[in-house]
C-alpha cells in the first residue's frame, strides 16, 4: 500500500537528508498557514512560506556541498551530472514556485494562477525527462 523508502527516494530522485529537511519545513509551513487562515496571526505571507524558503536554501546547501566534493574527489561522469543537475534544478524551480505563490497571496503581484504553476509544470516535465533518459544510472552515495 506504501511506498518503501527507497523506492520513494529513487522516484523523487532526493536523499533521506532532503526529505527530513522538507517534511519539517513542511510541517512548520502547515501551522503557519492555519494560523494565517485563522486570523491568529498577523503576518505576511513572506512569514508564514519562510519556513519553505529556509528548507530549499538548506537541501540546495547541502546539494551543492555533495556536487563540490564530487566533482573534487572523484572525475564526473555523465549519469552523475544529470542527476546531480536534477537535484539542483528541483530546488531552484520550487523556490521559484513558492515565491511566485507568495507574491500572488501578498498581491504585491498581479500573477494568474496558472503562471505561478508553470515552475511546477516545469519541474514535473524535468523528472519525466530524466527518468527516461537515465533509467538505470542513479548513483548510490
Amino acid at each position: 500500500m506504501f511506498l518503501p523508502l527507497q523506492n520513494l527516494l529513487h522516484y523523487l530522485h532526493a536523499s533521506v537528508l532532503d526529505l527530513l529537511i522538507y517534511s519539517c519545513g513542511l510541517l512548520s509551513f502547515f501551522l503557519l498557514l492555519c494560523a494565517k487562515v485563522d486570523g491568529s496571526l498577523s503576518a505576511s505571507w513572506y512569514l508564514v512560506f519562510s519556513p519553505l524558503f529556509v528548507a530549499n536554501g538548506l537541501v540546495l546547501y547541502f546539494n551543492i556541498i555533495i556536487i563540490g566534493r564530487f566533482i573534487r574527489e572523484t572525475e564526473v561522469k555523465r549519469k552523475f551530472t544529470f542527476f546531480l543537475a536534477l537535484r539542483l534544478l528541483n530546488s531552484v524551480f520550487l523556490f521559484i514556485f513558492e515565491l511566485m505563490l507568495a507574491q500572488k497571496l501578498s498581491k504585491h503581484r498581479s500573477y494568474h494562477y496558472s503562471e505561478v504553476f508553470i515552475p511546477l509544470f516545469v519541474l514535473i516535465h524535468l523528472h519525466l525527462f530524466f527518468a527516461f533518459c537515465s533509467r538505470h544510472m542513479r548513483p548510490r552515495f
